[in-house]
């Protein structure tokens, strides 16, 4: 399937993107009950081709100043410069499409928004990396995080943004399309390197490359297509959890954190971190969350199928929550046991957190898209719809039943050998397998061990587990 053309003038959708399905949520030992899951596993849906079409045409148009030999069709790391034929590279969020409804309300508040119609899948909040920058960029209390360059747009943050004061963001930008920033690394990446790549020379030329290592002082500024206010939401986020919710921080605490070069980077991510909580202290007034738009969040309650779970998730949400993204548990950290368990969603607006607790609502790894090349994908809709399979104990009581039928008749079939053929008409050899399907005579079954048995219907103990043979080993 070919893919569909780029349009000349892309236009981001004026409403939220509906997430029907929940994200992949990771679980840590502490979740794991030790019994096998029965159903599957949510991994979060795909990033459209649109979209993703739309961001490497303005990516491209910014990094091809630099390499002119960049094509069009090739997918390249904002940071690094290496394309998908060096590396593999993903598309990321730098706002998570997952951040929680109550804080894209306080968004659409203070940036001047209608109600419901903030879109993150947007190519401004859309940035290309390779596969380990983006997993250190998903981690909310490590890996690394933008530092904006833009001063003059900056300061008119910061004399503009009080608390509940609306005033749209991109009005700051004059028809600006790249923006610079800087990249600022936690402790955690000490023993980390990135390498960026110079496409004057070949990829197998070992010059091509060089090694940056912590505090990454090396690095140049960059110059990408997401816009200012996106990287201020996500930097602030990330300082508040890095130094918990309330915390006072200055430029020195800053500066000496993440090993600045210098206080006027440090003295831009203080102003990240003020205008992140001055947006969240916002109380939305009730007239504008009850406002006209909110039509958008009952036609995605509306396109949904009454038997999907989606669908009773927004009925079971009801009210403000119908037909949008509202899971009420937490997982606790990426990738650990979760061991924190308060509810962001129920909590007042306004109001902080406790010291210590990752919102992993708002940085979650289903953002991920990894393209590698001759990867295509379908022209259908983004948001992929799936209905949840469901445990049915009368299914799986009849499938035990089945089971034990089988297994008896092996063990008959094994213990009449020595009967007279006269015999073979008794009761015990009339015995069904599966419904109504005419009975076999076990004789027949003579050679079918126990262990054979559990190994074709799939029961979950043997006394004798077979042995696998790993697909290297044919080779």
């Amino acid at each position: 399937m070919s893919r569909p053309q780029t349009p000349d003038a892309p236009v981001t959708p004026k409403r939220r993107a509906a997430v029907l399905d929940s994200p992949y949520i990771q679980e840590g030992a502490a979740t794991d009950d030790g019994n096998t899951p029965k159903k599957r596993l949510k991994t979060g849906t795909s990033i459209s081709t649109t979209l993703k079409l739309n961001a490497r045409a303005e990516i491209h148009d910014i990094l091809v100043l630099g390499n002119p030999s960049l094509s069009k069709k090739r997918d390249v790391c904002v940071i690094s410069g290496m394309t998908d034929e060096i590396d593999v590279v993903e598309y990321s969020h730098v706002v998570s499409r997952t951040t929680r409804p109550a804080t894209l309300d306080k968004c659409e508040w203070c940036w001047g928004m209608d109600y419901y119609t903030l879109n993150l899948d947007t190519r401004k909040n859309l940035q290309s990396l390779c596969v380990n920058l983006h997993r250190f960029f998903d981690k909310p209390t490590a890996g690394w995080l933008w530092v904006p360059m833009d001063f003059d747009i900056m300061f008119q943050f910061v004399a503009s943004y009080k608390v509940d004061t609306r005033k749209k963001p991109t009005k700051f930008y004059e028809g600006k399309t790249k923006f610079s920033y800087r990249l600022a690394a936690t402790p955690e990446m000490l023993n980390r390197h990135i390498s960026t790549y110079d496409p004057s020379l070949k990829p197998n030329d070992p010059a091509a490359f060089e090694r940056h290592f912590y505090p990454f002082d090396t690095l140049p500024k960059f110059e990408i297509n997401v816009q200012p206010h996106f990287v201020i939401f996500n930097t602030g986020f990330r300082l508040e959890q890095i130094f918990g919710s309330g915390a006072v921080l200055n430029s020195d605490m800053l500066e000496n954190y993440f090993k600045l070069p210098n206080s006027i980077l440090s003295s831009s991510l203080k102003t990240c971190y003020d205008l992140y909580r001055v947006w969240m202290s916002a109380s939305p007034p009730e007239a504008f969350l009850h406002s006209e738009n909110r039509h958008w969040e009952d036609q995605d309650a509306a396109r949904k199928p009454a038997g999907t779970s989606s669908s009773r998730k927004s009925q079971a949400g009801g009210g403000r929550s119908a037909g949008r993204n509202t899971r009420n548990t937490n997982p606790g950290h990426l990738g650990g046991g979760g061991s924190s368990t308060v509810d962001r969603e129920t909590m007042p607006l306004g109001t902080d957190t406790p010291d210590g607790f990752v919102d992993t609502e708002l940085v979650m790894p289903d953002d991920s898209i990894s393209l590698l090349l001759g990867d295509d994908d379908e022209s259908q809709s983004h948001q992929a719809r799936e209905e949840e399979e469901e445990d049915h104990e009368a299914f799986f009581r009849g499938v035990e039943k089945w089971a034990e039928d089988v297994c008896e008749a092996a063990e008959d079939g094994a213990s009449d050998d020595d009967r007279d053929s006269s015999d073979s008409d008794t009761s015990s050899h009339n015995k069904t397998l599966i419904g109504n399907t005419p009975p076999i005579k076990c004789g027949e079954l003579e050679d079918v061990t126990m262990t054979d048995v559990s190994l074709k219907i799939g029961l979950a103990e043997t006394h004798q587990p077979p042995i696998f043979h790993s697909f290297w080993d044919t080779y």
